[in-house]
């Protein structure tokens, strides 16, 4: 019963974000399939479209890990199945970027080790995709991007088109986590650079990727104590320089907090 209440708020709730698509999308008796938040963030119809792009990196991991994976949230529109309903997915070249190349930098989509996860189960409407990211060594070099759109199969008709496809950005180098947006730079932790980046992890021994600052960040107390202690790092770090000689970036700007 809880599933299908859950269901029936989630279909409700892309159907509101809906109301301008082709009215086809509106019937429940059709079973579609499309990208969504966690399901945390689904009573809020401003995040529909969140999490479209994350980023990851193998850099805090040791060398003999050579795969890590990504989550992301899937759901299907219209009536429960009594049978488990499998999905396909397949990846979209990204014009001017350097694409992630298959079973090179992520294990295929067609591999079976990880097309068997991508399944709705039965009675169910979401499940939580894996992107099973391999640690190549040209990622030491520079980062990729991985861009996939789920395919219409026999089970599912596909969903609104802007929720039809994810990205993953990936490295083994220092990444800027992508909540470290323009509003954050400007509120707390200035302009990003690999230096500060590293200067942070170095001083506070904490990550600082996407989880851990979405974390401090629903937490006022942790994230004044995290950022005081960088502060006062970087005051310690400069003490006793001349201007010319204080700590800068990869681009020779100066590293600061706001």
């Amino acid at each position: 019963m809880k599933t299908r209440v859950y269901a029936f708020i989630l279909l409700s709730i892309f159907s509101l974000t809906a109301c301008k698509k082709p009215k086809e999308l509106l019937y429940t008796d059709i079973a579609r399939i499309q990208f969504g938040p966690t399901p945390s963030k689904i009573p809020n119809v401003s995040e529909v479209t969140a999490d479209t792009a994350k980023t990851q990196t193998f850099v805090y991991l040791p060398s003999f890990i050579l795969t890590d994976t990504v989550f992301f949230d899937i759901y299907t529109m219209g009536h429960l199945s009594d049978i488990d309903r499998p999905f396909k997915m397949k990846q979209v070249q990204v014009k001017n970027a350097k694409n992630a190349i298959a079973d090179k930098h992520y294990k295929a989509f067609d591999n079976p080790e990880v097309s068997a996860q991508y399944v709705i189960k039965a009675g169910t409407v979401h499940t939580r995709v894996p992107i099973v990211l391999m640690r190549d060594i040209s990622l030491r070099e520079e980062a990729y991007v991985l861009r996939f759109e789920v395919e219409e199969n026999d089970h599912f008709k596909l969903g609104q088109a802007d929720l039809l496809w994810r990205k993953v950005i990936f490295s083994d180098l220092m990444i800027r986590p992508s909540i470290w947006n323009e509003m954050y730079s400007n509120l707390y932790f200035g302009t990003y650079s690999e230096v500060k980046h590293q200067f942070m992890v170095d001083v506070t021994e904490q990550r600082w990727d996407q989880e851990f600052i979405a974390k401090i960040l629903v937490d006022t107390e942790q994230l004044h104590y995290w950022l005081s202690m960088l502060k006062s790092a970087l005051i310690e770090e400069n003490r006793g320089k001349e201007v010319k000689d204080h700590k800068r970036d990869e681009f020779g700007h100066l590293i600061m907090f706001p």
